[in-house]
């Protein structure tokens, strides 16, 4: 069997014959054409694919730069993170250095040091905002509400500390209803991984 028999309709070609009657049509113009003429089509046939080539090249560059971008961007949050937890954790430390002391002098000193970890913290996280992307600001916002709580939290048990007594800092600090926070406190925490 061959093409023409497996066609339904005899007065329809087959593919292959229409393609190669295209092909021979298209040689027999060539072959009409001056070589100036052929000349000045090969020309305009390369400066056709050089300006697809430099359109391709630009939406790459103009991806790439993008990708750049995105990338920075996921290292500063990833910086970030490394930052708001290592302060955290040093907010946290300071506290307890105020709920172990029993002298206010003590206190006092580890209670300027949690002040000033705090103050850190806060300037993390303004710095933080200003580069956070549009898709995640909600869950910037959210996390940024829990560690301002922290931060009131931490400078409220300095303020008692340091005006009352260490005992009265440690009485707010140190509870069971605090210790029933803690894990609250660790998915906020590890929702800022999110935003990288």
């Amino acid at each position: 069997m061959d093409a023409a028999t497996l066609n339904t309709d005899p007065g329809t070609p087959s593919a292959a014959g229409s393609i190669r009657k295209i092909v021979v049509r298209l040689a027999g113009l060539m072959d009409e054409l001056s070589v100036a003429e052929k000349i000045y089509g090969i020309a305009a046939g390369l400066v056709v694919v050089t300006l697809a080539l430099l359109v391709m090249s630009t939406q790459t560059m103009r991806l790439q730069a993008g990708y750049r971008h995105l990338q920075a961007s996921s290292a500063q949050a990833a910086a970030n993170v490394g930052r708001v937890n290592g302060l955290i954790y040093a907010i946290v430390m300071e506290s307890r250095g105020i709920y172990m002391s029993t002298d206010p002098v003590k206190a006092k000193k580890f209670g300027d040091e949690l002040l000033n970890r705090t103050n850190d913290l806060a300037k993390v996280m303004v710095n933080w905002e200003e580069v956070v992307r549009s898709d995640d600001a909600e869950l910037f916002a959210a996390f940024q509400r829990r560690i301002d709580q922290f931060i009131e939290f931490r400078r409220e048990l300095v303020r008692r500390a340091g005006e009352i007594s260490p005992a009265a800092g440690r009485e707010w600090g140190d509870n069971d209803a605090n210790r029933a926070l803690k894990p609250a406190q660790r998915r906020s925490r590890g929702a800022c991984a999110d935003l990288r």
